[in-house]
C-alpha cells in the first residue's frame, strides 16, 4: 500500500487530498483536506489546505457564553475551543464532538454546528 497514493482521489477532474495526523509538505491538489484528532494551530500550514477538521475538546461541555472568539468558561484553558476559524483560504472547523468526558452537558449540544452566514 503506497501512502502517497492512498490519501489522494478525485472526482471528475477534481484532485482531492485528505491527510491525517501528519500535515502534508505540498499537497498539489484542487481541494484538500486535514483531519485531526486534537485542534493545534493551523497558522504554518494553513496555506496547504482548504478545509481543516478537529475534535476531541467536546466544546467543553458547559458553555455558560459565547462569542465569535469562542465557547467560554473553557476557551480560558484550551484556546482553540471555538466552532469555526478561517486562515486566509482555509476553513477551521472543530467539532463539539458525539460523546462525553462527563455525564453532562450545558449548552453545547453533541455534535452540533452552525453554519456562518
Amino acid at each position: 500500500m503506497d501512502p502517497q497514493r492512498d490519501r489522494h482521489a478525485a472526482l471528475g477532474d477534481l484532485r482531492i487530498q485528505i491527510d491525517g495526523t501528519r500535515p502534508a509538505e505540498s499537497t498539489g491538489a484542487d481541494l484538500s483536506i486535514l483531519c485531526l484528532h486534537h485542534p493545534i494551530d493551523i497558522s504554518p500550514i494553513a496555506h496547504r489546505y482548504n478545509l481543516v477538521f478537529a475534535g476531541h475538546l467536546h466544546g467543553g461541555q458547559i458553555v455558560l457564553w459565547q462569542n465569535e472568539k469562542g465557547l467560554y468558561p473553557v476557551k480560558w484553558r484550551y484556546p482553540l475551543n471555538q466552532l469555526d476559524m478561517t486562515h486566509g483560504s482555509c476553513r477551521y472547523i472543530i467539532s463539539k464532538g458525539l460523546g462525553d468526558t462527563l455525564p453532562i452537558r450545558y449548552a453545547c449540544p453533541r455534535g452540533h454546528h452552525r453554519r456562518r452566514p
